[in-house]
């Protein structure tokens, strides 16, 4: 099987994801080019805040450490396979 991130990763500025605007669908499958446009902005507005958050608290009272997005991100896409983002986007935004 595939590895979920391949070769074909790039990061793109938001005006570029405007202009691929009608390609959304192609790349997403079903879903409203608006709403995807609008919820990349937030999520690209937060990720360039560049903030790291820290375990240690956390880690200092007994809680395992976490482990790497690396090792689960293939349950994440198994357990959301056969979703349009569409349906992915009704239970992330409630």
């Amino acid at each position: 099987e595939k590895a979920p991130v391949g070769d074909e990763y790039a990061q793109v500025t938001y005006d570029a994801l405007v202009k691929m605007r009608r390609q959304l669908k192609d790349i997403f499958g079903p879903c409203n080019e608006r709403l995807m446009l609008k919820a990349m902005r937030l999520y690209g507005s937060f990720a360039m805040l560049n903030v790291r958050f820290s375990n240690e608290k956390i880690l200092k009272l007994g809680m395992p450490k976490p482990p790497r997005f690396t090792d689960y991100i293939a349950g994440c896409v198994q357990s959301t396979r056969g979703l349009s983002i569409q349906q992915q986007m009704v239970v992330d935004f409630k």
